[in-house]
């Protein structure tokens, strides 16, 4: 995560919490946050093309449950450094 970028965080499927999604231009916040539902969820996707900062405030820093339909659109997101990546636990 670069200085200045924002990135998407999304859990889809997370039971009765439905999606859950964030917006992190905080590494260290993006860290607490993901470490909170690891292992309660089935995967934590983050977007490594940073998107558009004024998704910040749809939720600035931090995950909120049923946020399905509240992604930014593709073209909202920056290209050229990546696509979708999976982060699982170690378990």
């Amino acid at each position: 995560m670069a200085p200045g970028d924002v990135h998407e965080v999304r859990i889809p499927k997370a039971g009765r919490r439905g999606t859950i999604s964030g917006y992190f231009d905080d590494a260290d916040r993006f860290s607490e946050a993901v470490d909170a539902v690891n292992g309660t969820v089935p995967g934590v996707y983050l977007t490594l093309n940073p998107c558009n900062p004024a998704l910040l405030a749809r939720a600035a820093n931090r995950l909120q449950d049923r946020a399905l339909g509240t992604g930014g659109t593709f073209a909202s997101y920056s290209m050229g450094r990546g696509a979708l990546r999976q982060a699982t636990s170690a378990a």
